[in-house]
């Protein structure tokens, strides 16, 4: 499964044009969606499920807030930082299974 969340893959190469502060931006926005694709169907494990859930509000959230109060960053302004598509990278990890997602945490098709 091709996308742009290839553009943020550590192991392309890609992310050598990023500043560290992007590179550690791009991360969250991987393991948000990583968190999202693993823990969705955890319904026997409740701490997983609730993993899942926070993620997929953070991925999925459309509000206008940029940075809350607590200075945590919307997906949607990272995004804008990083100059990616929000819905290709939504897309994406609607399709995604548990198995593009291998166990040292890097992901087959990213």
């Amino acid at each position: 499964m091709q996308s742009q969340l290839v553009e943020i893959d550590e192991d392309s190469g890609s992310t050598a044009s990023l500043t560290p502060e992007q590179q550690l931006l791009a991360a969250v926005i991987r393991r948000a969606v990583w968190d999202f694709v693993l823990y969705r169907d955890c319904s026997d494990e409740p701490e997983r499920r609730e993993c899942a859930s926070l993620a997929a509000g953070w991925l999925f959230w459309d509000g206008t807030e940029k940075i809350d109060d607590k200075g945590r960053m919307s997906f949607l302004y990272i995004c804008g930082v990083l100059n990616l598509r929000p819905d290709v990278i939504r897309r994406t990890a609607r399709k995604m299974q548990r198995e593009d997602v291998q166990p040292n945490g890097q992901s087959r098709d990213l």
